[in-house]
């Protein structure tokens, strides 16, 4: 009866708008407003759950996107009261994208079950970070993910920490550095890495001449001698819109881009990028570049969104499209969630991934 009151409440208050914020951060110019998503039954308590959609402008084209908030009180509180008690509900994605990215995941499900099996981790490198949304789920949905992410503006993630309850942990690490160097960097001490095995020293400690920075170090995690990545994703906005590109920067889809990253994945590593373009040209060469790459590249096209997620392997033989509903089986198995909708949301998304070569 509770529940049945709380629920028609609820639709009756969807897209309430509650409030919003003004924010000037680090030369960012910043609007955060929230709004009423509907009320749940929660362990007991009635929970108000809020949509908190926000924008941040420092170029033509910006910082936006969309997170759940979670708050106790009613929703017809002050707003200075409820701006103080909201907080980001880090169990749940309101992006469509991100969920997209996440179903992709499919494609290497076999291997991360087999990486999981022997208590091992697999590595993880997300290029952008944004509010810190999608590592922040994927941290609680995947506690097997070790996550390292590169972010080139200290203030972003500021933001994200300020704003959005964005934390680090020893299984989540941000650096701030360019993408292209960090990923460069990484290939550079795989390499260094075959080297040393093939002379039979043996020693896969960090090497001075090959190894700048902490790179290195911050993948050899669990025992894993190696610095190849198992997942690299790109992220990035892009600050010039005369490239036809919203996502990501030019330079991220040049063929040689594309060809350090191959360098950094494992055998069976899987290659994410969030595209967004308006232009049909602009996304077959994109398209064309990564195919004379990698062996195989898959996509999922959002419904209504411009967002396109591509999906590259390295491996010459992968899974057969007939094999996708395997696949997300172990996918599903390998996931935890705290709500069976957003499981549906990402088994639902596999179904949409298609191979384009």
């Amino acid at each position: 009866m509770c529940r049945g009151f709380f629920g028609a409440v609820g639709r009756w208050l969807w897209g309430l708008v509650l409030g919003c914020v003004v924010v000037v951060y680090g030369g960012w110019l910043g609007v955060i407003w929230w709004f009423v998503v509907g009320l749940k039954w929660v362990v007991g308590c009635d929970l108000v759950v809020l949509g908190l959609r926000w924008v941040f402008r420092r170029s033509p084209l910006g910082l936006h996107g969309e997170a759940m908030a979670r708050q106790t009180t009613s929703p017809v509180a002050r707003h200075n009261e409820l701006s103080n008690q909201l907080k980001v509900y880090h169990s749940y994605l309101a992006s469509s994208y991100h969920t997209g990215i996440i179903s992709g995941f499919m494609l290497i499900s076999s291997y991360m079950e087999s990486v999981v099996s022997t208590e091992k981790t697999v590595k993880a490198l997300v290029i952008g970070l944004g509010a810190g949304l999608l590592p922040m789920f994927l941290r609680e949905c995947m506690p097997f993910l070790h996550i390292e992410m590169v972010e080139l503006d200290p203030v972003i993630l500021n933001l994200a920490r300020d704003y959005f309850d964005f934390t680090e942990d020893k299984g989540l690490k941000v650096h701030i550095a360019d993408g292209i160097q960090y990923v460069r960097e990484i290939a550079n001490s795989a390499e260094a890495d075959e080297v040393s095995v093939f002379h039979g020293n043996g020693d896969t400690s960090c090497n001075s001449n090959y190894h700048p920075n902490e790179n290195c170090m911050a993948y050899r995690v669990e025992g894993r001698g190696t610095t190849k990545v198992d997942i690299v994703i790109i992220d990035v906005d892009s600050s010039d819109s005369s490239s036809g590109l919203t996502c990501p920067a030019a330079d991220f889809v040049e063929e040689s881009f594309f060809q350090i990253v191959k360098d950094t994945l494992s055998e069976e590593g899987l290659f994410v990028i969030n595209l967004v373009s308006r232009s049909s040209a602009v996304k077959d060469m994109v398209v064309s570049r990564m195919k004379a790459v990698f062996s195989h590249l898959f996509c999922l096209q959002l419904e209504e969104e411009v967002n396109e997620v591509l999906f590259a392997l390295c491996i010459e033989s992968c899974i057969e499209e007939d094999c996708f509903p395997e696949a997300a089986l172990k996918l599903e198995k390998l996931l935890k969630f705290k709500h069976p909708e957003m499981s549906q949301r990402i088994i639902d998304g596999t179904k949409k991934v298609s191979h384009l070569k």
